[in-house]
């Protein structure tokens, strides 16, 4: 850092006397940059909202109006926020997606101030909507917003997925034009759903056939053994390379070269679980008959098998937190596209909303969408039918839209 800012390192300790110190600093950054880019629109929005919202003649298309508006918003922001201020993506992910509710300061106001407001635009006056299904949509429609902005950027400057979804600073500028298209393709899917034939998924059949049983799950690698323990001992903030090293027995220099490199041995862990995932998720794809039951069984395969080696989450998260970027290589992607073909299939027949060459951002979102809920449920110890009515309402959002979701649990209540 001082050699970028050209000065010594005694220079740069005037300023701030510790690592931490410069952190809190940058948090203290972050909680303004998000109340100027994302929370004010929203407090805005919510002041100008009026009786748009409520009852009378003509109330539904008032809210979807509304709605449309509000989701519009949030993508605009959040888009505005990250190309002007890339480097505060951690932070959103550790906080908006992470949902550290626990914050205090100035971020941990920003971010109820942010919760308060989402759940009050997205609710309809009078529908009774259930809280929890609010809370769903709203971090359905932060992770829409985190995950879409930073696919367009890494594939515009050629950089294969990375399940870390690091924010690239150095992508190219978008004119106005391309903004806007990645905003409205944002807005469409979040309203309305990939999937218009969802309702032809027979549920419970699906998931007898998709769920994951427990001896079908490897043991895991013993540095990801590491990283599960530690963080479950002491939290993902003071899940050290130290203390990893130690569980692992390690030294830190060896373990450090686990991470030091894009193809270091972390990466080739985490290749060999997708792979056995993968070959799992092939056999059932054979027993399921349609594209859509395979799409649903996916959701499925992807919460069962955390439930049973939640690792999965952890390791995930944790690279999240520690911004370790694990880049896949190509000739991966290339395998896992052939044996997720039918998601590429069903965008061709056009059984999936998106465009053609999305097959692969899809597949992904979905896992990021899945581990972000998950994220928010201890899958140690969910009950099964708790674990399964949670994610059939994330498909039924990912599906069918927040627009049929809201107005489904309104009128159910």
């Amino acid at each position: 850092m001082a050699r970028e800012l050209g000065v010594t390192k005694p220079a740069l300790y005037r300023h701030f006397r510790s690592k931490d110190e410069l952190l809190h600093a940058m948090e203290a950054d972050y909680a303004t940059r998000l109340l100027d880019f994302v929370v004010r629109p929203l407090r805005a929005r919510t002041a100008a909202s009026g009786d748009a919202t409520t009852g009378g003649q003509g109330a539904d298309a008032a809210y979807e109006r509304h709605l449309e508006d509000v989701v519009r918003l949030y993508l605009s922001s959040v888009f505005a926020f990250f190309d002007e201020h890339p480097f505060h993506y951690l932070f959103y992910v550790r906080t908006i997606l992470g949902r550290r509710r626990s914050t205090t300061g100035p971020v941990g106001d920003a971010l109820r101030e942010h919760d308060a407001l989402l759940l009050q635009l997205v609710d309809r006056p009078g529908s009774a909507i259930p809280e929890e299904c609010l809370l769903t949509v709203a971090r359905y429609l932060a992770t829409s917003a985190a995950f879409w902005t930073t696919e367009h950027y890494r594939r515009s400057i050629g950089r294969p997925p990375a399940p870390g979804q690091t924010f690239e600073p150095e992508a190219v500028q978008l004119s106005r034009d391309e903004q806007q298209h990645l905003i409205e393709h944002g807005v469409r899917h979040v309203l309305h759903g990939f999937l218009a034939s969802a309702a032809d998924v027979d549920r419970e059949a699906v998931e007898r056939i998709a769920w994951i049983q427990p001896a079908e799950v490897r043991e895991r690698p013993r540095v990801l053994d590491a990283i599960t323990r530690t963080v479950l001992e002491v939290g993902y903030g003071a899940a050290t390379v130290e203390r990893i090293a130690d569980r692992a027995g390690l030294s830190k220099s060896g373990l450090y070269h686990y991470f030091r490199n894009r193809d270091h041995m972390l990466a080739e862990t985490l290749i060999d679980g997708q792979r056995h995932f993968a070959s799992l998720a092939r056999t059932r794809f054979g027993q399921l008959g349609t594209h859509a039951e395979r799409l649903y069984g996916l959701f499925v395969m992807i919460s069962s098998y955390a439930h049973h080696e939640p690792s999965a989450v952890i390791v995930e998260n944790w690279l999240r937190e520690s911004n370790i970027e694990v880049q896949i290589p190509g000739d991966h992607v290339v395998e896992l596209q052939r044996i997720y073909a039918f998601v590429s299939e069903m965008l061709v027949e056009g059984q999936l909303a998106g465009d053609p060459e999305n097959g692969f951002a899809i597949l992904t979102f979905i896992n990021f969408l899945v581990m972000q809920e998950l994220g928010n449920l201890d899958v140690r110890t969910a009950r099964p039918d708790r674990l399964v009515d949670r994610i059939r309402g994330l498909f039924h959002l990912f599906a069918d839209g927040a627009i049929p979701t809201l107005e489904s649990n309104g009128a159910d209540s």
